[in-house]
């Protein structure tokens, strides 16, 4: 099974900050992420009906520092109408 790349951004500020990467369900976080206790997984609904910047104020009120996202989410961020 492929490797999948994940996207981690900032719920303060809403700005890409790292990348991880997926082995089948399991997600592996570069060491200056502390794991699951510090991001919010946005990969799948709700949050994947929202925009980033939406899911990162979520984060702020439960706590999580990062949100991840898949590439999916991302495109669609960067081209709206795809």
């Amino acid at each position: 099974m492929a490797n999948t790349t994940f996207y981690l951004f900032k719920s303060e500020d809403a700005t890409r900050a790292e990348t991880a990467v997926g082995h089948g369900s399991d997600v592996e976080f570069p060491a200056t992420i502390g794991g699951w206790t510090e991001v919010l997984d946005c990969r799948h609904t709700p949050y994947t009906e929202k925009s980033i910047a939406e899911n990162c104020e979520f984060a702020q009120t439960v706590r999580k520092v990062y949100i991840l996202v898949n590439e999916a989410q991302l495109s669609k961020e960067q081209h709206p109408s795809s």
